[in-house]
């Protein structure tokens, strides 16, 4: 596949620098000091987790069965 222009501004375009990427790390290494931010993520994350468990359609008997 040809490399279009636009593919090819978007891909450089989407680079950081290493003083943005060290700074970013700084950032998320304060906030996985605190205690609330994580408690927070990690009740974010069990609740997208469990709307997705639910939206998923039930399991037959026989496949239910190799997990049980």
């Amino acid at each position: 596949m040809p490399i279009t222009k636009k593919r090819a501004a978007g891909s450089s375009s989407g680079k950081r620098s290493n003083a943005a990427i060290a700074i970013r790390i700084t950032e998320l290494k304060q906030k996985i000091m605190d205690t609330d931010y994580v408690d927070n993520a990690v009740d974010r994350i069990a609740t997208v987790v469990s709307g997705k468990i639910v939206e998923r359609p039930p399991m037959s008997e026989r496949s239910a069965e190799r997990f049980m």
